[in-house]
């Protein structure tokens, strides 16, 4: 069994003082957000991307446990050149057995080009004869949620989403758990299939490599692809980005301390009151 699963980094936007969105708002330049260089921050996996990539160590880990004979090869793969070293030897110290950076032939900016990136990813599944692939829905950047979808589309799989966990249960199949608002399902799959995370869905961490495994990983290389397949670009450029004006409505109580209770009681509470 080969998985592939798919990740990016994100800037550590948490690290940015709230006064800094304040100033750029009251300045009247939200348009330029899309172009403003973030990349002095500290970069850090997409959370959707991260739930992903644990789960797939879990996976391994309890065939490992349980001496399946199960035979599982991972592959993470990361597209452009914008996750840095760092990240990638932080794979490969926690038990990947390929990391991969794909490199797109074209400049255009990929974050909301959904089509292109799936084009990417299933030219690779298919060279590599990959038959699982786990990616996180969304990014933290675009919130698009399409990348996974358009993917499952183009390589013509079944696609699950709100994965909790997997593991397999045979050569060929998996059983899956996925976890929304109301309920939790369990399936059992046959490969191949796309599954895709949620950070919504449960708070699933990557685990941290130790220093023992830091230190082997960095005789590993990370593979990097240059994409010549001439694939066609349908980026869709960003003019402007504005942040959207949500106000909750209120309604401010005068006169003195037992007027505002009154009112209180009265006019707002009293009517929904249940008895």
């Amino acid at each position: 069994m080969k998985q592939l699963v798919c990740f990016k980094s994100v800037a550590d936007l948490d690290q940015l003082p709230s006064s800094f969105w304040q100033q750029l708002h009251a300045a009247g330049i939200e348009n330029l957000i899309p172009n403003i260089n973030f990349s002095f921050l500290r970069q850090i996996f997409n959370m959707d991307d991260q739930v992903a990539l644990e789960l797939a160590m879990q996976m391994r880990q309890r065939l490992a446990e349980s001496e399946s004979e199960v035979c599982v090869e991972s592959y993470a793969v990361t597209i452009g050149k914008e996750t840095n070293q760092a990240l990638m030897n932080q794979l490969l110290a926690v038990g990947f057995d390929h990391v991969v950076r794909v490199l797109p032939d074209t400049d255009s900016e990929l974050k909301w080009n959904s089509a292109y990136k799936a084009d990417l990813l299933a030219n690779y599944a298919q060279e590599a004869d990959l038959n699982l692939i786990v990616m996180g829905e969304k990014d933290s950047e675009s919130s698009a949620g399409e990348t996974g979808y358009v993917l499952s589309e183009k390589l013509g799989w079944p696609c699950l989403n709100n994965v909790i966990g997997y593991t397999a249960v045979g050569l060929n199949e998996l059983q899956v758990c996925c976890e929304s608002a109301l309920e939790k399902t369990e399936y059992l799959v046959t490969l191949p299939v796309v599954l895709l995370t949620s950070d919504s869905a449960s708070r699933i961490v990557l685990r941290s490599p130790t220093l023992a495994e830091k230190s082997a990983a960095k005789s590993e290389k990370i593979t990097e692809i240059i994409n010549d397949n001439n694939l066609e670009d349908k980026s869709l450029p960003v003019r402007k980005l504005t942040m959207s004006d949500t106000q909750r409505q209120a309604k401010i109580l005068s006169g003195d301390l037992e007027d505002q209770v009154e009112k209180l009681w009265q006019e707002h509470l009293k009517p929904r009151w249940r008895s």
